[in-house]
């Protein structure tokens, strides 16, 4: 859509996320539907939004956090299969048995598991496989003049 439509001004992201939201959730959708119109098109219009929002929410004070959570995202992910049952296991075992202390402790675990396994795992695997996969030619190879033949 951002090659399509360009950037648009920030104030108009802010109206098309609105409008994406409203489209969606604001109308009576019948049961009959068809999805693309409440959920295609009003997604459509919120992601477009949302692009046109970018320079204002670069802006903004949580901004290199959030892009980091963002990027950890994969890693938390994973990583949630293995330590909630782990952890809700060993809560239980040193007497905690609140449902939202566990939820809460667990998920600490899980972003800090996640985060860690980014930074240590996922980054230095992406970035050596982007060297390998991806290398450049030698400077001066570009430039070389094939040998004329004999």
């Amino acid at each position: 859509s951002l090659l399509r439509f360009g950037r648009g001004a920030p104030g108009l992201g802010a109206l098309q996320v609105l409008a994406g939201v409203a489209f969606t959730f604001g109308i009576a959708w019948d049961d009959g539907a068809a999805r693309l119109a409440p959920w295609g098109i009003g997604a459509a219009a919120i992601v477009l939004g949302t692009v046109w929002l970018e320079p204002l929410i670069r802006k903004a004070p949580l901004a290199a956090q959030l892009a980091f959570l963002g990027d950890a995202s994969y890693s938390i992910y994973l990583a949630h299969t293995f330590v909630v049952p782990a952890c809700v296991q060993l809560l239980q075992r040193v007497g905690v048995v609140d449902p939202v202390a566990i939820m809460l402790l667990a998920s600490a675990m899980v972003m800090l598991t996640g985060e860690l396994s980014y930074l240590w795992l996922e980054k230095p695997m992406t970035s050596f496989f982007k060297r390998l996969l991806f290398r450049t030619a030698p400077l001066g190879y570009r430039n070389a003049r094939p040998a004329a033949p004999e």
